[in-house]
């Protein structure tokens, strides 16, 4: 039934005539609205939780390299020079290896 609507407004779209709608075909169309509206919804909770997740492994990784260091030579080091170390993404290397 969705798609027979959709092409009688597709038709009259083409036609530039207008289309009377039934009132359950209203009801169609705004239930299919709400459900879009519901998955773009999840799609976005999705998005967030995967940041969330991401800044959460960051935080860990930035901590353990933190940990081994301060074992090595973190007492060499100064702040600015464990930011820069941390922005250059020093933390992360030993994951890749």
């Amino acid at each position: 039934m969705l798609r027979t609507l959709l092409k009688r407004i597709r038709d009259a779209a083409e036609t530039n005539s207008g289309i009377a709608l039934t009132f359950h075909e209203g009801l169609m169309i705004n239930a299919k609205f709400f459900e879009l509206e519901q998955l773009v919804l999840d799609q976005r909770r999705l998005i967030d939780f995967l940041r969330v997740d991401e800044k959460a492994k960051e935080r860990a990784a930035v901590v353990a390299w933190l940990r081994a260091e301060a074992y090595l030579t973190l007492y060499d080091w100064s702040p600015d020079d464990l930011a820069d170390a941390i922005e250059r993404g020093d933390h992360r290397r030993e994951e890749k290896e």
